[in-house]
């Protein structure tokens, strides 16, 4: 008797520790709906501040969807089983993810023929991926298909998602890079604070959904934590890079209102000098075909006649193909020159140089050089030949 009724008595830690266990506490799955409010109300919020923008850019309107999308996406999750198979529908709403966020990356560090079609079909078939997925989800739960090809399909969908997802994060990281040595010192900083953001936030999310040290409802509340951390970095990015553009344009004191009616002083045409010289020949913009005056006016935003102006203000009166076609023509005479490069033909060196064909660059090489491309190759290996010896 004696010892059941020890057997009976509690465990004196148990005592001890009854208070404590009893105390309130913060379960992981109310730290992981508390953490997914946060991210719906930073979304929204932030929402909310691209429609107050009084001049919206292309990069504020891709960022609002994105916003939306994530919210979407959030919304699921915090919704649970509570829509029922509704969810998916809702789920649908997350489809421009990662896609649109690529397209932002473009829109952030690219001046110049930011988006075509080719990256905007791209980034709408990923997300009608993303729909159909959700969508399948919401029939499969309505009219049950035959399980092994309901799981193959489901399979197929999340590879091909995942395969597709994948890639457009390393595009993303790659607009980052992209031009990196001819950037500013502030477009440098504002480019490694993306890098930087982006390959953190991945890496981390693949930490912790790869390793079984973290229940699953902590991985994604730090999922979740990582995505408000990404959202207000690109928000700050956002505001930092508009800030930039917008003073390099008041730095300088032009604008598109500038025409023959309303002329700029001597000082603000040497600035604007300085930065059309910067674009055509350090960051070489004169080697992109096709090249036109609309381009560089709308890049630089400023009047189409104030670029004509700078080109013959800076180039004895040249207009501005014949100052684009002089610096062509240059880059071609370096190329042959270089005797690593002989077995280049006149059409390789053409199209290297700039011009789209090889007439107009036979055409422009006589005019300037007074001779062919073939027999400027000729006379300067013959030169080469004598120095040598």
């Amino acid at each position: 008797m004696y010892f059941v009724a020890i057997r009976k008595l509690p465990d004196i830690a148990s005592v001890a520790m009854m208070p404590l266990l009893q105390a309130p506490k913060i379960k992981p799955m109310e730290k992981l709906t508390s953490i997914q409010l946060a991210l719906l109300a930073t979304t929204l919020g932030l929402l909310m501040a691209q429609t107050m923008v009084k001049q919206k850019h292309t990069m504020h309107l891709l960022f609002a969807l994105f916003l939306g999308s994530v919210a979407m996406g959030t919304a699921q999750k915090l919704s649970g089983d509570i829509l029922g198979n509704y969810r998916y529908l809702v789920g649908m709403g997350a489809c421009a993810t990662c896609n649109v966020y690529w397209l932002l990356s473009r829109t952030l560090f690219r001046s110049k023929q930011a988006l075509s079609a080719q990256h905007l079909l791209f980034a709408l078939a990923l997300g009608i991926l993303i729909m159909f997925k959700q969508g399948y989800l919401f029939l499969d739960n309505l009219w049950q298909f035959d399980s092994a090809t309901n799981q193959n399909t489901i399979a197929i969908l999340g590879e091909l998602t995942m395969m597709l997802s994948s890639c457009v994060l390393i595009l993303t990281i790659w607009e980052g890079i992209n031009g990196f040595q001819q950037a500013t010192s502030t477009e440098k900083q504002q480019r490694l604070l993306f890098i930087i953001t982006i390959t953190s936030a991945i890496a981390i999310c693949k930490t912790v959904t790869s390793t079984s040290f973290l229940t699953p409802d902590m991985a994604r509340f730090v999922v979740s934590a990582v995505a408000v951390y990404v959202i207000c970095t690109t928000q700050l990015l956002i505001f930092w890079i508009s800030q930039t553009r917008k003073a390099a344009l008041t730095g300088s004191g032009l604008t598109q209102q500038h025409s023959v009616n309303n002329p700029i002083s001597d000082t603000q045409l040497a600035a604007l000098t300085t930065r059309l010289d910067n674009l055509l020949c350090a960051q070489k913009r004169f080697l992109q075909p096709n090249l036109k005056v609309a381009d560089m006016a709308r890049e630089l935003d400023v009047s189409e006649y104030l670029i004509s102006r700078a080109i013959r203000h800076n180039s004895d009166g040249k207009n501005f193909n014949q100052h684009v076609n002089a610096l062509r023509i240059q880059h071609a005479q370096t190329l042959l020159q270089d005797a690593g490069k002989q077995h280049w033909s006149v059409l390789v060196i053409a199209l290297e140089s700039g011009f789209a064909s090889i007439g107009p660059f036979n055409r422009a090489f006589k005019q300037i050089c007074g001779v062919t491309p073939n027999q400027y190759r000729q006379e300067a290996l013959q030169l080469q030949s004598l120095n040598c010896h």
